[in-house]
């Protein structure tokens, strides 16, 4: 290369750092730097670190029933990056974490969490309406019959030492919910049978319920309803094998079917749990009503 090329050259590489710097300058070009290598873009967020935005997070959170395809009204509660949730809702700062409880008197509302973002935003809380004509049934399977309900023409018959089979039925309205969250059902029956197989649900419930029995004389055993149950509200019949066992007399007494569904809850401390009763807080409320005890005779 001669003289002049190497010149030109060299005047090239100076002028393209010239333009460099000045682009930088005046904001057209974004040099990375220590502090925002490997972070997010004007228009894109970091977990757990705030982020500068062209456009400032504007966010629409919107209760939504998708069961019935329409909006619906809610009480929300916001927690952002660790702070105690509150109803004074301000919009989530970009980079930063979030959870969002909704409340609806009549709904059961899912939790939302995700990381606060640049611009408009629209978020929807997924709500079910609750189920309230719900049917309970108990199947006897020796004798092909639906036992009657509290008892009557048709009982779970069944003698000293004999085991009775049977199938429970729970059926809820189409476009609600029973216990789209998860919740659990409670099994009592007398203490002259047991409960000598369930079959269709894990045994034990992972919630704090504070089940209290009809009849002194009775016992009872949980089962767990899964989250997401019949959360797609296609009020379809769920059923579940069992079988009791009579001890050496005759029984003769009721035997019960509760379902207690579970809800959101904001506690004390400020945090959203998921649970039958405010156990957080040291209290046995119900964080949404019961289905009450279907009853059926054993004789």
């Amino acid at each position: 290369m001669n003289k002049k090329a190497k010149a030109d050259t060299g005047t090239i590489i100076v002028i393209g750092i010239i333009a460099l710097i000045a682009l930088s300058y005046f904001g057209i070009l974004k040099i990375p730097t220590a502090s925002t290598a490997g972070g997010a873009s004007a228009s894109g967020t970091t977990e757990g670190q705030q982020v500068d935005c062209s456009q400032n997070p504007s966010y629409a959170f919107i209760g939504w029933d998708g069961n019935n395809g329409a909006e619906v009204g809610i009480t929300k509660y916001l927690k952002v990056n660790g702070n105690p949730a509150s109803t004074t809702v301000t919009n989530p700062t970009a980079g930063l974490s979030y959870e969002l409880f909704a409340s609806n008197a009549s709904k059961f509302c899912e939790k939302v969490t995700g990381t606060g973002a640049c611009g408009a935003q629209s978020v929807k809380i997924n709500c079910y309406t609750n189920s309230t004509s719900n049917s309970v049934k108990v199947y006897d399977v020796a004798n092909a019959q639906f036992l009657t309900a509290s008892g009557g023409a048709n009982n779970l018959t069944m003698g000293a030492n004999n085991l009775a089979n049977f199938r429970l039925d729970i059926q809820g309205t189409a476009k609600q919910s029973i216990a789209p969250l998860g919740g659990c059902i409670a099994i009592e029956y007398p203490t002259t049978v047991s409960l000598n197989s369930f079959n269709g649900l894990q045994a034990g419930c992972p919630y704090q319920w504070t089940y209290a029995l009809q009849a002194t004389t009775d016992t009872y055993k949980l089962f767990t309803l899964p989250a997401g149950w019949d959360k797609d509200g296609l009020g379809d019949i769920k059923s579940f094998s069992g079988s009791f066992l009579a001890g050496s007399s005759d029984p003769s007494a009721l035997f019960y079917v509760t379902l207690q569904p579970a809800q959101h809850y904001v506690a004390n401390d400020g945090n959203i749990y998921l649970d039958i009763e405010k156990a957080k807080n040291a209290d046995t409320t119900k964080t949404f009503g019961s289905n009450g005890a279907n009853s059926f005779k054993i004789q």
